[in-house]
């Protein structure tokens, strides 16, 4: 839930909240572990209740879809932290950005039907090291 549908929420049941009120105690909530805050990328953070049934969110920058994961590999992470770095991570509720199937799909498609002349400048950049 947002902040909003938060305070929506509230109003709907008679309580009259002002945003303020709401966004310190959303954060409260989640300093103590009570609540996760995400970022989709579509403005408002997301706020949800820390649970058993974790999971993460994989967002497509093209279309917009929302897939649901499950929490595996970061459980796995998590404890690979832990374990390397003696880090404690509270990675609850997480938004991975990046292309779904079908958009992947349209823009290997559409990057097959470029001309060469398009595609020449940036066949250097192949293996380029991000370091």
């Amino acid at each position: 839930m947002t902040c909003e549908e938060v305070q929506q929420g509230l109003a709907r049941r008679g309580v009259q909240v002002d945003d303020a009120t709401v966004y310190r105690t959303l954060q409260w909530l989640k300093q103590n572990r009570i609540v996760s805050q995400m970022t989709r990328g579509t403005g408002a953070d997301v706020y949800a209740l820390i649970g058993t049934d974790r999971h993460h969110h994989l967002i497509c920058v093209e279309c917009g879809s929302v897939s649901e994961m499950g929490d595996e590999l970061f459980a796995e992470l998590r404890e690979e932290i832990r374990r390397q770095y003696g880090f404690v991570s509270h990675i609850d509720h997480y938004a991975i950005f990046g292309l779904c199937a079908r958009c992947h799909a349209r823009q290997q498609s559409e990057s097959n039907m470029a001309s060469p002349q398009l595609q020449e400048p940036f066949l250097s950049l192949r293996g380029h090291d991000h370091r």
